[in-house]
Parts: C-alpha cells; structure tokens; sequence
C-alpha cells in the first residue's frame, strides 16, 4: 500500500510539473513574441516601416507574426505611392509658379520695353527734336530701365531670398542709415524720429534686408500718393521693439485686400508686381518681427514694421498704427 501510494504520489506530482512546466515555457515564448511584435509597434510609430516580425515555430505566433507583416508591406507601398503622389504635385505646382512666374515677368518687362522704344524712335527721327521733347525722351528711357532693374532685382530676391547675416548694429547707426537711404530716395518725405532708447545701445540684425523692407514700404506709399511730402515715416521705440511707421494721404486699400497685400504677386497697382510688400514681409519675419498693413483714420493706408530689440519674437497684439 505505502508503494503504491508513493508511485501514485509521484506519477501526480510529474503530471502537475510537467504541464506546469510546458505552459512556463510556452507563455514565454508567447510573450517574448509580444514584446517583440509590441517594439516593432513602437519602431513604426516613429517612421521606420522597414523592420519586419520573425515568423517562428509556434503556430499563433506565426499567423500573428505573418498578418503583422502584411500589414506593414502594404503600409510601406501606400506611404510609397502618397509621396510619389506628393511629388507630383509638388511638381505640378512649381511648374504652375514657374508659368506664373514668367507670364508676370514677360507681361511686365514688356511695357518698359514699348515705351523705350517709342523714346528711341522720337529721339532718332529725321526731323529735328526739339530739346525739351529730347530732355523728355531720355527721361522716360530712364526711368523704364530703372523699372526694370528693380523688377529684375526684386524677381531675384523672391526667387532665391538669401538668409540673414545678423550682427551687432547701435540704434544710432540704424536709424542713421535707414534715414540716409529714404532721403536718397525723396528728399521731401516727412521724417519723424521718436525713439527714446539708448541710441548706443545694439541689436543683433541684418541691417541690409531691413533697410530693403523699409525702402519697399516707402516706395509703396510714394506709388499710392502724388504728394509726395505727404508721406510720413515715423520711427519709435518701446521697450522691447523698434518701430517703423510709413503713412501716405492715397486711397487706402480696400477692406477685402488687406490680408493679401503681403501675399507674393498680389498688387492692384498698374505698374506694380505684388513682391515689393512680400519681401518686406520675409525680412521682417527672419527677425522675429511683425509687419501689419490698414487704412488710416484720416485717409490713407498705413503699414508698421515692427522689430524686436530683445531678440524674442514678437506677437501681432499690438500690430496698429496711427497718423499723428
């Protein structure tokens, strides 16, 4: 009795172990393949759809392992045709900016051109010119080349705008060299200068784009106006901005056009090509700064160059101007 009782203990114990055993060892098998099935998760959640799960022996795992793998190919070939259905796209719509880009050029070089060419011909008919017609003639081929030329640079700039070189400039070496550049270009245009900062202390900035982006503002309001000594540029200063306001007495713009006036071909102007304001616009941006447009309480359209002394960017909350 006391042997058969010890067999039957044993034989229980080895049926109790042995499928004991057998589960251990299969749950972590089965778990093993979770974890590595869960990390593979994790690798293609951070975009790497090129890892694949190994298959195995154990049938569930297999099937799982396999339909994880389907998964991921078809993943990879639909991730593969969104890009190159993107691409195209992209190509499309950069040989759309390209044909705009130069139905914009050849429409605006070509008036230039037919003026110069009715001043050449007046100026070498047979018949005698009189002086003043003469002095009237060399005048208008002057000031269409000029046109040009700035068309011509402005296209470039837009095209293939270069990045900031910042360096230390004085407040007193900035506002000196932006009111020498827009006496170059009209004497008689109002400048008013109310900063009361430190004028030695310095900025970090490219002066060369800023003073490109106030110039444009300028030549805006001196195209929106004939009075010329109408336009007022007013620099000011607070506590973490420069500030620089450009008024003209013109018709203003309309309410609808004044979110669009930075956007790049946009002008309502006949001679005008709509990238004067959107370079001022990415100027003003590669300092962190703010650039606003709106009609004047008095008549007029008024646009406010706002640039951070401090280095942080500046929000739109405080982006108004007023005519004094």
């Amino acid at each position: 009795k006391k042997q058969l009782a010890l067999g039957f203990l044993l034989i229980s114990l080895l049926l109790a172990i042995v499928p004991a055993v057998l589960y251990w060892r299969l749950s972590r098998t089965i778990r093993a393949r979770f974890k590595e099935l869960m990390q593979i998760a994790k690798d293609v959640s951070q975009g790497d759809l090129d890892v694949r799960a190994r298959v195995g022996s154990l049938q569930e795992t297999k099937t799982l392992a396999s339909a994880f793998n389907e998964m991921l190919d078809a993943l990879q070939k639909q991730r593969r045709q969104i890009r190159e259905a993107n691409e195209a796209v992209s190509r499309q719509k950069i040989l759309a900016e390209v044909g705009k880009f130069s139905m914009m050029m050849a429409h605006e070089i070509k008036n230039p051109l037919a003026i110069i060419k009715g001043s050449l011909g007046v100026l070498f008919r047979k018949e005698t010119v009189s002086p003043e017609l003469k002095g009237k003639m060399v005048g208008f081929l002057h000031e269409e080349i000029e046109r040009i030329n700035r068309l011509v640079e402005d296209f470039l700039v837009f095209a293939r705008p270069r990045p900031p070189v910042f360096q230390a400039v004085t407040l007193e070496k900035l506002l000196g060299s932006m009111e020498q550049r827009i006496r170059l270009i009209e004497p008689k245009i109002m400048i008013v200068n109310e900063v009361k900062q430190d004028l030695s202390a310095e900025l970090s900035c490219d002066l060369a784009l800023l003073e490109r982006a106030l110039l444009n503002l300028v030549r805006n309001a001196l195209e929106a106006t004939r009075d010329v000594e109408s336009v007022q540029v007013i620099m000011s200063s607070e506590e973490d901005s420069l500030t620089f306001s450009v008024l003209d007495n013109g018709p203003g713009m309309n309410p609808d056009d004044i979110e669009h006036v930075f956007e790049p071909f946009f002008s309502k102007k006949a001679k005008g090509t709509g990238l004067g304001l959107a370079i001022a616009k990415g100027a003003v941006t590669s300092h962190k700064g703010i650039l606003a447009a709106e009609n004047c309480v008095d008549g007029g359209a008024c646009f406010m160059m706002r640039i951070p002394l401090l280095g942080e960017e500046l929000t739109d909350h405080d982006a108004t101007v007023q005519k004094e």
